[in-house]
């Protein structure tokens, strides 16, 4: 199946191979610390902090904007922070350079991962604003480099090209994560992917939009720590970090709804949904059920794009990861988690 290789590069994206996705830690835990490590760089940073200060130089305009930070989170679809980030954008960090001089401009988990609604910034909300291409290509002009990214970071503004992107990155790392000439990869870079809510995660068996990795692993969390600037080591000691964002995702709650809601129609609702669709997409209120199902896509009838994306002559030079999830089905046909 076509989705072979994305699911190979998940599980061994930021593990010791081989592993079972599902291979229990001897960590604990700690959903405080998972709350801190969200805000926290990622990556060595991508850009100085010069560019972030003259990034209104790209925008076709004579002079910067009188409210600056406003403007420049309009631009990229980003969001004020709920704590103090140093003048920053949500999701924006100060981590120090290379051989740690100086600091640079990184970003953490909450560039993609926190939302707005009603004006209201809601860590956990995927972020449905982000242009995350011309984010990434303004930032590197106004750093004097060339805007061109290898590969598209998204296509549309508010959805991503990360599955894609995690198997750019898995061409440049051996089984180990070791650094290695790459081995190229078929990419698909039209997927289009919407980031999931986080208060979702905690219903899940199974993570991902085609349901491929077993939802109570921590490495596959970790694909985007795959950069070139991180060591094999390095991601590895990352581990019990990804340990706590977990555990921190398991304990959110989704917000409430910031409207009115007329009861009567949400009854009727109700009724309709609880008729024909909570068969697969369960039940809420003090019984809440979800079935976690994943039915295949002549079935479901949504977009097959990214179930049929990565051919399987791309997994030849990823080693075998170990068994999949038990709770997926054994099917010839692709399935769609939901």
């Amino acid at each position: 199946m076509r989705r072979g290789v994305l699911f190979k590069v998940l599980i061994i994206a930021a593990g010791i191979s081989p592993a079972l996705a599902g291979e229990r830690t001897e960590f604990s835990p700690s959903v405080g610390r998972g709350r801190e490590t969200v805000r926290r760089p990622l990556n060595p940073p991508f850009w100085s902090l010069r560019a972030y200060q003259n990034a209104w130089r790209q925008w076709g305009v004579g002079e910067q904007p009188a409210d600056y930070a406003r403007a420049f989170r309009e631009r990229y679809g980003l969001h004020p922070p709920l704590y103090e980030n140093g003048g920053l954008p949500m999701g924006f960090t100060r981590p120090r350079g290379l051989l740690g001089l100086g600091q640079g401009l990184g970003n953490d988990c909450l560039l993609c991962h926190a939302g707005t609604v009603a004006g209201q910034t809601i860590i956990g909300l995927g972020n449905s604003a982000l242009d995350m291409q011309s984010l990434y290509e303004e930032l590197a002009a106004a750093d004097g480099l060339p805007p061109i990214m290898p590969l598209s970071l998204c296509n549309v503004r508010g959805t991503s090209e990360a599955s894609n992107f995690a198997v750019y990155l898995m061409q440049f790392r051996d089984a180990e994560l070791r650094h290695r000439l790459p081995v190229k990869y078929p990419l698909c870079e039209n997927l289009c992917e919407d980031v999931p809510a986080w208060w979702h995660f905690r219903k899940k068996k199974t993570i991902y939009h085609l349901g491929v990795a077993d939802s109570r692993s921590v490495r596959t969390l970790m694909p985007f720590l795959l950069i070139p600037g991180n060591s094999a080591e390095s991601i590895k000691e990352r581990e019990p970090d990804f340990a706590d964002i977990r555990a921190y995702l398991l304990s959110l709650e989704p917000p409430r709804y910031p409207y009115a809601i007329d009861r009567a129609l949400a009854e009727q609702g109700k009724a309709v949904f609880e008729h024909n669709c909570g068969r697969c997409h369960g039940s809420y209120g003090g019984e809440a059920r979800y079935p976690n199902k994943l039915v295949p896509l002549d079935v479901a009838g949504t977009d097959a794009t990214l179930a049929h994306a990565f051919a399987p002559e791309g997994g030849a030079e990823v080693p075998d990861a170990g068994k999949r999830p038990r709770s997926r089905p054994a099917r010839n046909r692709p399935p769609q988690g939901l």
